[in-house]
């Protein structure tokens, strides 16, 4: 359901903060191509307080825990 999704943003990634995955409506936005492996670091996708955000959860080691994150793609517009 999630891979086919064209309002769900889906995305799969490292604890290195490297996006391995997304599902076609992300990689639209993005503007990166649909072929599912992605291999490309998240913060270059994210605004700058959103990549502090994720960077401190990631280093903190907690599991579990929601994060609303705000991406620019390539309309250079932030979405969420």
């Amino acid at each position: 359901f999630l891979t086919r999704s064209r309002t769900i943003h889906l995305f799969v990634g490292a604890l290195d903060g490297t996006l391995t995955r997304c599902n076609g409506v992300a990689a639209d936005a993005l503007g990166v191509p649909a072929t599912g492996a992605l291999d490309a670091p998240i913060w270059r996708f994210l605004v700058a307080h959103d990549q502090d955000a994720l960077r401190s959860l990631l280093a903190s080691g907690r599991r579990r825990h929601r994060l609303r994150l705000n991406f620019v793609g390539a309309s250079q517009l932030p979405f969420t």
